[in-house]
């Protein structure tokens, strides 16, 4: 078979598998500052025009 769908599901305990709280957190912090950085480069550039 060329291609194994089982190697997809296949998952190597990491650092993160301890609790799912923790990476949801890490998820959610994630979200956040990427909102952060993409409001503040927006009140950058337009900020000249206000």
């Amino acid at each position: 078979m060329l291609f194994d769908p089982t190697l997809l599901t296949q998952h190597k305990p990491g650092p993160l598998d301890r609790g799912s709280r923790l990476r949801r957190w890490l998820a959610r912090l994630l979200v956040l500052a990427l909102l952060a950085v993409g409001v503040g480069a927006a009140l950058l550039l337009f900020a000249p025009l206000l």
